[in-house]
Formats: structure tokens, sequence, C-alpha cells
């Protein structure tokens, strides 16, 4: 089996036939097999995926699962997959199928352990790209093979500090998940920022393939998209947390890592109102920051006036 694709479901009724006809497009000279996990829905995506399942009956499996969340739903069809190469898929967007054939090939033949892909914003019907994606696009250090951290440090936004952490528009060879146990950890939001720097900091080999293949759809009333509350921000911190501790545990200086988690510390303590006094100086004692990421830490004292300080170990909320 060449492709596993696992689409968590849950909930998505009004596009859920539109994910999945885009992903049954599929060349069937892929060896491919996708992997369908009801999350619970209470609407009709569960009589909407058992219609696909039975027309696509060789290449479908399905999970039906009392709802646990998108990180226990991907990981159900993790261990379940047979595939050299998994993709994650989210059951409200598209994929274009002749452009993951493309970014198939390309991973097969270079045996990298990540193969990133690109991706377009799909709003109300409409695609967009943005200017960091279009700078990505034309990047051509970025096309050649490298360890999943020189790979970050290259991704790194100049302007915003931010990474393309997002699961999904990558291919994950599945024996470099299986030989590090890498999975989503259940019940965290904005699991993605874990997975994927976890996933790049072990990665040796990790190649950028200029294909738009998946369009991601916008919602306004998805969880990235709602309003700030406290648990988001705790959850946030957490992941700040562990990521320290793992680059701390190997020694591992990155100005992409230590330059990201600065600034997600930054908009913690500036929107959600939460700090973490030694999460901070561990932040503070980082020598590879960028210059955006440093200047902004010089407001944080400033933005700290109404926040509240969380003590102690974050640990999970």
């Amino acid at each position: 089996m060449e492709l596993s694709i696992i689409i968590p479901i849950y909930n998505v009724e009004a596009y859920l036939s539109q994910c999945l006809d885009s992903v049954y497009q599929l060349d069937r000279q892929i060896q491919y097999e996708v992997i369908l996990v009801d999350d619970g829905s209470t609407d009709s995506s569960s009589r909407i995926l058992e219609t696909y399942s039975t027309r696509y009956a060789e290449r479908t499996t399905v999970i039906h699962q009392q709802n646990q969340g998108l990180s226990a739903a991907r990981n159900s069809g993790m261990r379940v997959a047979k595939g050299d190469y998994l993709l994650f898929v989210d059951s409200d967007d598209v994929i274009e199928a002749d452009k993951v054939e493309l970014l198939l090939r390309g991973a097969q033949k270079d045996g990298v352990e990540i193969a990133l892909g690109e991706y377009y914003y799909l709003i109300e019907g409409e695609t967009s790209t943005s200017k960091s994606i279009q700078r990505r696009l034309a990047h051509p250090r970025l096309q050649e093979k490298m360890s999943g951290l020189e790979m970050a440090d290259h991704l790194l936004e100049p302007i915003t500090n931010n990474v393309r952490v997002e699961a999904w528009a990558n291919l994950y060879q599945h024996s470099f998940l299986k030989e590090h146990q890498l999975y989503f950890l259940d019940g965290l939001l904005h699991e993605d920022v874990l997975f994927t720097f976890t996933a790049l900091m072990k990665a040796t080999l990790v190649k950028y393939y200029p294909l738009i293949f998946y369009l991601y759809r916008s919602r306004a009333n998805s969880i990235m998209a709602t309003s700030l509350d406290r648990i988001n921000g705790l959850n946030k911190l957490y992941i700040i947390e562990t990521l320290l501790d793992y680059a701390e545990r190997h020694h591992i200086q990155s100005r992409s890592l230590e330059s990201c988690l600065s600034t997600q510390y930054f908009g913690l303590v500036r929107h959600y109102k939460l700090s973490n006094e030694k999460i901070e100086q561990r932040l503070a004692n980082c020598r590879k920051w960028s210059l955006s990421a440093r200047l902004r830490y010089c407001f944080i004292s400033y933005f700290k006036r109404n926040a509240i300080e969380v003590v102690g170990k974050v640990g999970r909320r």
C-alpha cells in the first residue's frame, strides 16, 4: 500500500461530499486507502460516509467512535493505516488529486520522511494564496533535501516569526512516525503545532515540493476562527512548555523554534492575558531569536500588567 488518507469526520454534512469526491479522484494506479473516522457525528455525516464507503468498498475503512476530538480521531486512523505514506485531510477541506500523485511520487523517489506540499485558502468557494505561500513557492533553497530543523529555519517568516505547522498539506513516511512513536496528543487544541514541530525536530530528511494540492476551507465557526478563550491559551502555553522541554533535553538550538515560541508566548500575554514566569525566563535565555522576535519581547512587561500568572508546570487543561 503506497498511501493512506486519514479523514476525521465530525458534523460536516455541508462539506463532506465535496471532500470525499476530491479524495476518490486519485488515480487507480496508485495503491491507496481512505480511512474515514466518524468521531460521533450527530448530523447526516455518518450516512454520507457510509454511502461512499459502499461505493468505494475496496479502498475504504470506516471507524465509528464516540466523540473524542480531532487528535484521537487521527490517531485511530493511524493505528490501522497500511500505507507507506500518510496524508491527513480535514473533512471540510478539498484536495487536488493529480497534485497529490505528483507529491507522492516525489516523496517516494527522494525517500523523504516528510514531504511538504502547499495549499490554497478556500473562502466562500473562492481560492486565494498569501504572501507567505508565494514566498515559499519562489524559494529555491526549500526544494533541496535537508533535516527538519533546517527546513523549519528556511520556512520561518521574517515578520510574523511563524512556521507552517499544519499537519495536513504534508505527507509523512509511516515508518518514520512509527519509529519515533509520533501521535497527536488527545484532547489538545492546536495539536498540529506540537505534532509538526516534534516531527521536524526528529526528521533527518525533509523536502518541500512547490505543489499546491490542498484547499483549506476557512470557516467562521471553526475552532481556529472562534473568539479567544482561556482554554485555548492554556493549551498554547502547554505546547510552548512541552517543546521547550524537548529542545532542552536533546540540546536543540533552533532559530525557527525559539523565534516561533517566543512570538507565540508574546501573543498569549497580549491576547489571552496569560503569563508564566518560568517559561518567560527560559525563552529569555534563548540565543537564536530573530530580530523581530526580540523587538516583540521588549513589550512583554507592558502587556503583562493585566495578565494572569499561571504558576508552576502548565500541565494539560
